[in-house]
């Protein structure tokens, strides 16, 4: 038989895509004493397959043990340890209801501010210290925003920088900017 032949089928055999003839021709062939050296790992495949083939069960039995251990079921389901791990998770789940209940226990309490100081005077002096706190506080953020304007115009001066490099070539060398619009 033809080598190229052969090669083709196992090509084919290996796609998924020979039909039982065809399968039947690469076997006959494998199975023979003479098979060129290169094709010697695929003549050991098929005459593996071919005693395996060959093999008969001895156990009559098999069947039936075969389907005994599939039923049993591998892993053992143990209800003490399914019953701890219930309580368990229930536990935990109560324990963080309870830290939640204790970490937002203000948003559940509502308190009321109306009323709380009596005096007026009072009350203004309070609300003046706090918000010549606010506005102290924001000034000193203004002070920091301001150090912003000196990089704007540092940005605006490399814009106009940018606007001459755009330039640049048709004023110094008109040739090179011919070259780039060809490119």
């Amino acid at each position: 038989m033809n080598f190229k032949v052969i090669e083709d089928l196992l090509e084919k055999y290996y796609n998924g895509e020979t039909t039982l003839e065809e399968e039947k021709q690469l076997k006959e062939f494998f199975l023979r004493e003479q098979v060129p050296v290169h094709l010697e790992p695929e003549a050991e495949l098929f005459r593996t397959m071919h005693a395996v083939s060959e093999q008969k069960m001895d156990d009559a039995d098999f069947d039936r043990k075969f389907m005994e251990r599939i039923e049993t079921p591998v892993i053992p389901v143990y209800s003490s340890r399914r019953k701890f791990y219930f309580s368990l998770s229930l536990a935990a789940a109560i324990l963080l209801l309870v830290g939640l209940l204790f970490t937002f226990r203000d948003a559940f309490y509502k308190r009321s501010f109306e009323n709380t100081i009596s005096d007026p005077q009072l009350a203004y002096s309070e609300t003046r210290k706090a918000l010549m706190l606010v506005s102290i506080n924001f000034n000193e953020g203004l002070n920091q925003v301001q150090h912003l304007s000196g990089f704007q115009k540092g940005m605006d001066e490399m814009q106009k920088l940018s606007t001459f490099y755009k330039y640049q070539p048709l004023i110094i060398n008109p040739g090179d900017a011919d070259r780039q619009k060809n490119k």
